[in-house]
C-alpha cells in the first residue's frame, strides 16, 4: 500500500506539472498569434493612411497646378507654385517612410517602385512647365492638358495598383495566420485534454495495480 501511495503522489505531481506546462504553452501560442495579427493590422493600417494622405496631397497639388495656367499675375502664380511645393514636400516624407519598410515585407517593392517612377515623371514635366513656359499662358494650358494631366492620372493609377497589391498581401498574411491556427487547432484540442487523458490512464493503471495487490494478498491468505 505504501508503494501505491507513493505512485499516486508521483502521478499527481506529474499531472500538475503537465497542466502547468500546457497552460504556459497556450499562453505563449495565443499571445504569439495575437501579436502577429496585431502587427499586421497595425502596419497595414499605417501604410494605407500614408497612401490616403499621399493621394489627397497629390490631388491638391494638381489642383494648384491647374490654376497656374489661369494665373493673372506673377504674384498669384508664385503663390500657387509655393502651395504646390508644400504638398510635394509632404508626399516626399510619406514616400520616404514607405521606402524604409521595403525590406520588412510591409510594402510591395515592385508596385512601390512603379508608383515612385510615375511620380518622378509627373514631377519632371511639372518642372518643365514652371521653368520653360513662364509668361506663356497658351503653352502652359496646352502642355498641362496634353502632357502633365496624363502623367498625373498615370501616377494615380500606380497608387491604385499599389493599394490593390498590398491589400491582397494583407489578406494573404491574415489567411496564413488563420490557416496556421486551423492546422494546430486539433493538436491544441488533444493537447488541452491530455491531462484528463493521462489522469484516466493513471486511474486505470492504479486500478490494475490495486486489483493485482488484492489478488496477491488473497492468494497469500489462502496459502497460509
Amino acid at each position: 500500500m505504501v508503494e501505491v501511495k507513493h505512485s499516486k503522489k508521483i502521478g499527481v505531481i506529474l499531472l500538475s506539472l503537465l497542466s502547468i506546462g500546457i497552460s504556459f504553452f497556450f499562453y505563449y501560442y495565443v499571445n504569439k498569434v495575437d501579436d502577429t495579427y496585431s502587427n499586421i493590422v497595425e502596419r497595414e493600417a499605417d501604410m494605407f493612411l500614408k497612401i490616403q494622405a499621399m493621394t489627397n496631397n497629390s490631388y491638391k497639388g494638381f489642383l494648384a497646378i491647374s490654376k497656374i495656367a489661369n494665373a493673372r499675375t506673377g504674384i498669384e502664380r508664385d503663390s500657387l507654385i509655393k502651395e504646390r511645393m508644400l504638398f510635394t514636400g509632404k508626399n516626399d516624407l510619406l514616400i520616404s517612410d514607405l521606402m524604409k519598410n521595403i525590406d520588412t515585407n510591409i510594402v510591395d517593392k515592385q508596385s512601390l517602385s512603379q508608383m515612385i517612377a510615375a511620380r518622378e515623371t509627373y514631377k519632371k514635366n511639372y518642372g518643365f512647365l514652371v521653368t520653360h513656359l513662364q509668361g506663356n499662358s497658351d503653352s502652359i494650358y496646352y502642355f498641362f492638358n496634353r502632357v502633365l494631366a496624363p502623367c498625373f492620372f498615370n501616377y494615380q493609377d500606380k497608387i491604385a495598383e499599389f493599394i490593390t497589391i498590398n491589400k491582397e498581401n494583407y489578406l494573404k498574411s491574415s489567411s496564413q495566420i488563420s490557416a496556421d491556427v486551423d492546422q494546430k487547432s486539433l493538436f491544441m484540442l488533444l493537447f488541452g485534454f491530455s491531462p484528463l487523458i493521462v489522469f484516466i490512464v493513471y486511474l486505470l493503471l492504479l486500478g490494475i495495480v490495486l486489483i493485482w495487490l488484492l489478488r496477491k494478498g488473497t492468494d497469500e491468505l489462502m496459502n497460509s
